[in-house]
């Protein structure tokens, strides 16, 4: 989508010391008049300042804490919809860039006349901003980079260009030769086109998307002076900016995001420091020491004077505030003239001004303090502070943001789709997304960090989200908003990342959720944000309609054509969404089942060994049960199918010859419809297990797992495949459990179906490692395949699952509620629309709402 506003990244810091040595630089740039240059321009600028880090310890301390906020600042913007421009002082700025990024397969081109591949064992100069991209690569500092957001160690081989890279010894030119660098090499002793290899280099490879980096050392050192670091063979001027035709080529061929930018904003940038800005991180160095030097053929004025003073004449400004001290009387040869500070004012561009008063007093001079409180001895405050502090709606975004690239795999909330992405951007405008966001990230931090049970869900917070929910749900037009529905998404998120337990909510908020999509009808879900929220709830909303026994609507005509959309979907996308349309068919086949009665269905045989049935079970209330079934299959967005098929382009395949049924119109009608998602089914089945057989996406292995009675076990290539192949398995179980019901019990239908049934409960439990592996989120999906899976396991391994659903219960620091036979055939029997219906929207939408 393209940028629709530029954000600057302001992030002058020198190893975490603001304004220090070249952290100056991005002071520099601004007081030329950056931002006033693209605002002239039309560009809708936000500035973003990082906040000084000073109570972290030293300079790795405060250098990671830069990177970590730099990181959640660019995805702060990016989020947004606005294009990233980091100012920065250090290097090492492109780290904290790449990892906001979050742009899987990320390419770079790096100006730079240093490799800054360097590590603690390697580096002779003991200059820490010269180990940043041995940072990047998941070479030194490992448990550092890992607190920061969005953190995943990079390869550099055949996706990275050095541009002007020269000022290196014998180990650092072998370890770029290492790393898979190309190099586009400066050479003091002959000139380099280094503007036609760059040229070269982009035409025979793509490099997209990329980070392009941007130091001012890359330049020669006739060129000016910089940071203390420059050396001949550089670029020149020219090289950078002589060209346009060159940086927009590089633009549309490195960075796809920054193409959507007016050409104008390279104009403004280009005249406001000399060079052409094309990344989504830059970093710009200065130094107070520049006095010297000349720079594009100019004189460098060099640093300002530290005071000017200005003559305000015998009375002060007005306005100002007045200070009143009496003085004991001290003969005139013994008076000295004293500097009095009075206030100060700092300006946008770091420039400071000071007022002082001169006055004469003795050495030893004792002050007192008049009785009137309309004065005080006590130094002014700054009117305009320094460094302003973040808002409280800026606050909850930086923290939202952070949970989604913070923790173990899973931990990290990115998985969960577009949606969640969108979501910083809109705090702040809606009272119960605020209040859910702020519950949602209380938890989510409870878990990374161990907190005691009582505390992952804290019941203050909570109720403040439900009580806002409701208030926003009953407003005429705040009812129906889209930020009102990702409220109570996410507070189904909350119950789910809390774990089944007694009283637990998830379906009460995924119901509800589901309700008011209804009340707002399909044509509300047309924009980006709310259709990522539908695909994101396909899944909740279709398990709440099996256990209320209710067709879903998602099901019907016109929902069906937004909530199954494949437009621009890839083939992987196209297969999962081909499996949530079938499963949005169970619960409108259920629900002619309860038509039908118990009259015109068979019950299965119960002489097997294994239990085939839960007919036996208890329907009684799930009051002590869990409701929390927090899984949804419309996150994965990178399920990998086999690529070489085609999309399935019907629902059905329907052939009305081959079912021929003797029963009843309404049983046969049934019947016909059961037959015809089981054949679809199989159909996405032979899709599904040919790459589950190729070994693309999973390998087979002896499980790690002491005691467990698998021979076997999965290992997905990532937890989205395992999550949707476990739910493939369930609703193939459900719909051959159906079909069951519908055949008469000594049909040999019913044996190969018990069969089918068994095998694909034991492909099932063979997921367990990777689920815990992934847990919670990789674990949500257990409360569906393993309660389907278990009817058809033998004693043994119904032991195993309960063992393990009640370990995962352990982790999530449940102690209200276990997992039992009872439970679990309890729950199946509701999963396969049998006993009593269940309700669980409370909703309540404002009549004037709707």
């Amino acid at each position: 989508m393209p940028a629709t506003s530029i954000t600057i990244v302001f992030s002058p810091y020198h190893v975490g010391l603001r304004d220090h040595r070249v952290g100056d630089g991005p002071n520099r740039i601004r007081k030329l008049g950056l931002v006033e240059r693209l605002q002239e321009l039309g560009v809708k600028v936000h500035i973003d300042e990082i906040p000084p880090v000073d109570d972290f310890e030293g300079e790795i301390g405060r250098s990671f804490e830069i990177l970590r906020r730099t990181s959640l600042a660019v995805a702060k913007a990016k989020a947004a919809n606005s294009f990233p421009l980091v100012l920065s002082g250090n290097c090492m700025a492109s780290v904290g860039a790449a990892c906001g990024l979050g742009v899987k397969d990320l390419k770079f081109i790096y100006f730079d006349a240093h490799d800054d591949m360097d590590t603690p064992s390697t580096n002779k100069n003991g200059y820490f901003d010269a180990m940043g991209l041995s940072m990047l690569a998941g070479k030194s500092w490992h448990w550092h980079t890992e607190q920061i957001p969005g953190y995943a160690p990079m390869n550099y081989d055949k996706r990275f260009l050095y541009v002007g890279l020269r000022d290196v010894d014998d180990v650092q030119r072998k370890t770029v030769a290492e790393a898979g660098a190309d190099v586009i090499w400066g050479d003091a002793e002959k000139h380099v086109d280094f503007a036609g290899e760059l040229s070269k280099h982009l035409e025979q490879r793509n490099l997209s998307p990329a980070l392009v980096h941007l130091d001012l050392d890359v330049l020669d050192e006739k060129v000016g002076k910089v940071n203390g670091f420059e050396s001949s063979g550089g670029l020149q001027e020219e090289d950078l900016i002589q060209s346009p035709n060159l940086s927009e080529q590089m633009i549309r061929q490195t960075t796809p995001t920054i193409e959507s930018l007016p050409t104008d904003v390279l104009t403004a940038l280009d005249k406001c420091v000399n060079f052409k800005a094309w990344s989504a991180s830059q970093k710009v160095q200065g130094a107070s020491s520049a006095g010297e030097g000349r720079l594009n053929g100019k004189a460098c004025p060099g640093p300002p004077a530290r005071h000017t003073f200005r003559d305000l004449g015998p009375r002060l400004n007005p306005r100002s505030t007045s200070y009143v001290v009496e003085e004991a009387s001290t003969p005139p040869e013994q008076q000295e003239n004293r500097l009095t500070q009075l206030n100060e004012k700092y300006a946008e561009n770091g420039s400071v001004t000071h007022k002082f008063r001169i006055s004469q007093s003795g050495p030893t001079n004792r002050k007192r303090s008049p009785r009137s409180t309309s004065a005080s001895l006590s130094p002014p405050k700054s009117p305009l502070p320094r460094y302003p502090s973040l808002s409280q709606d800026q606050q909850l975004a930086h923290a939202l943001i952070a949970a989604t690239r913070t923790g173990s795999t899973g931990h990290r909330m990115s998985v969960f789709g577009g949606f969640i992405q969108e979501v910083p951007a809109r705090i702040g405008h809606n009272a119960a997304l605020d209040a859910a966001v702020t519950v949602l990230v209380n938890v989510h931090t409870c878990l990374v960090y161990k907190k005691t049970a009582n505390e992952i869900v804290s019941p203050e917070l909570y109720i403040r989200a439900i009580k806002m929910l409701q208030t926003c749900l009953e407003h005429p037009k705040l009812g129906l908003s889209p930020e009102t529905l990702c409220a109570s998404v996410l507070l189904g998120l909350v119950e789910a990342f809390a774990g089944p337990r007694t009283g637990n909510r998830y379906l009460t908020h995924v119901g509800g959720a589901g309700r008011l999509m209804e009340l707002q009808g399909p044509d509300r879900y047309h924009d980006t944000f709310t259709k990522e929220i539908l695909r994101f709830n396909r899944g909740g909303i279709i398990i709440t309609c099996m256990y209320e026994r209710k067709p879903c609507f998602l099901a019907s005509p016109g929902w069906r054509e937004i909530a199954f959309d494949k437009t621009g979907l890839g083939f992987d996308d196209c297969l999962n969404t081909d499996l949530m349309q079938y499963m949005a068919e169970l619960p409108g086949i259920f629900n002619e089942l309860k038509e039908l009665g118990d009259q015109y269905v068979f019950q299965p045989s119960h002489t097997m060994n294994f239990n085939l049935s839960s007919s036996g079970a208890s329907y009684k209330s799930l009051s002590g049960t869990p409701s929390s079934l927090g899984f949804s299959t419309d996150s994965f967005d990178e399920v990998d199918f086999l690529d070489e098929l085609q999309p399935i382009d019907a629902s059905y395949r329907v052939d009305p010859t081959i079912h021929a049924c003797p029963y009843d119109p309404a049983r046969a009608a049934l019947l016909y419809k059961v037959r015809n998602l089981r054949e679809a089914l199989r159909i996405l089945g032979g899709h599904m297990d040919e790459k589950l057989r190729n070994g693309t996406v999973v390998s087979e292995t002896v499980p790690r797992e002491k005691g467990s009675p698998m021979h076997t076990t999965y290992h997905f290539s990532n937890w989205r495949d395992m999550t949707a192949y476990n739910c493939f398995w369930s609703v193939v179980i459900l719909t051959n459990k159906v079909l069951m019901r519908l055949l008469p019990p000594f049909d040999r239908t019913v044996y190969e179906l018990q069969s089918e049934c068994r095998a694909i409960a034991l492909e099932i439990c063979k997921t367990w490692e990777d689920a815990w592996a992934s847990r919670p989120i990789g674990a949500f999906h257990t409360g569906l395949s393993f309660v389907v899976a278990y009817e058809y396991c033998t004693t043994e391994v119904q032991e195993w699952i309960i063992k393990g659903l009640n370990s995962l219960l352990d982790y999530q620091q449940v102690d209200a509620f276990r997992w039992s036979d009872e439970v679990i055939t309890h729950m199946s029997s509701k999963l396969a629309g049998e006993g009593p219906d269940l309700a669980f929207s409370n909703i309540r939408v404002s009549e004037d709402a709707t």
